[in-house]
């Protein structure tokens, strides 16, 4: 991905703001005496690692912001993001804030190994059959998500979750419907980092008509602002169905039931 950037930049006489979740630090890419920053994009350049020996997807996301910040930024200002599922075909997902939906292009096996758009996703992400609860060890303490992962299994939902967060929600753009949720258990920290996981992922559902959340019933996940470079949240998207029953989680029940509770699930 590195690479790929610092031949663009080249190529392009640009210069890029480059932050990778497998890096320490932010980098410049393209650097030339004088040169104003034009674009700052933050990578992960592989999303389910933990799932990488068991031959399952997996996947890589970027998202592009102009100017020469990625701190004090929201997904809201983002001008594009990128998700790409390598699994038994390969294919991407990109959304551009000058363009409505989002458009799938899959590889086709051939010698020049040219990409295909095959679909533009834009009609909106429906209340359907997925449903894919992240981190579900979390609801063994954390009755309103555990309560809701109930909810769904009732509902005879179709539980679709792999482990890796780029196939599990890139699932529900193909599928036209379903929700994906990474719950954190009280007195945890949240799995997903911001910059890198949270920000794209919610721009793609929202681009092609989902909604988002970060906190239940604070609004759209594309209005928390970054501030730090590995700040953490938790993440639901999905149909506008789905994301007001993660609204209706209480809030408030968080800290009142912290206990362990009973096998259930």
């Amino acid at each position: 991905m590195e690479q790929a950037l610092e031949r663009q930049a080249r190529a392009t006489e640009q210069q890029f703001l480059y932050a990778s979740e497998e890096r320490p630090e932010p980098m410049i890419l393209g650097c030339r005496p004088g040169a104003k920053t034009t674009y700052s994009i933050a990578c992960d350049p592989l999303d389910g690692s933990s799932v990488l020996s068991s031959n399952f997807a997996v996947g890589a996301l970027a998202g592009v912001w102009q100017g020469g910040s990625l701190l004090g930024v929201s997904p809201r200002s983002m001008a594009a993001a990128v998700a790409a599922v390598f699994g038994s075909r390969t294919t991407f997902f990109l959304a551009l804030k000058s363009t409505p939906g989002v458009h799938e292009f899959v590889l086709e096996k051939s010698q020049t190994a040219s990409y295909l758009c095959t679909h533009t996703l834009s009609k909106g992400v429906s209340p359907s059959k997925p449903f894919a609860p992240g981190n579900l060890r979390a609801s063994r303490t954390h009755r309103p998500y555990a309560d809701l992962v109930l909810d769904w299994a009732r509902a005879q939902r179709t539980l679709r979750y792999s482990g890796a967060a780029v196939p599990d929600v890139c699932q529900l753009l193909v599928r036209g419907g379903g929700v994906f949720t990474n719950v954190t258990a009280p007195g945890e920290q949240p799995k997903l980092r911001s910059l890198f996981e949270v920000a794209p992922l919610a721009f793609l559902v929202e681009r092609a008509g989902g909604e988002s959340r970060t906190v239940p019933g604070q609004g759209s996940a594309l209005d928390a602002v970054i501030w730090d470079v590995h700040q953490r949240s938790d993440l639901c998207v999905g149909s506008s169905a789905d994301v007001a029953l993660y609204d209706a989680m209480p809030e408030a029940r968080r800290e009142q039931n912290s206990t362990e509770l009973p096998e259930r699930i």
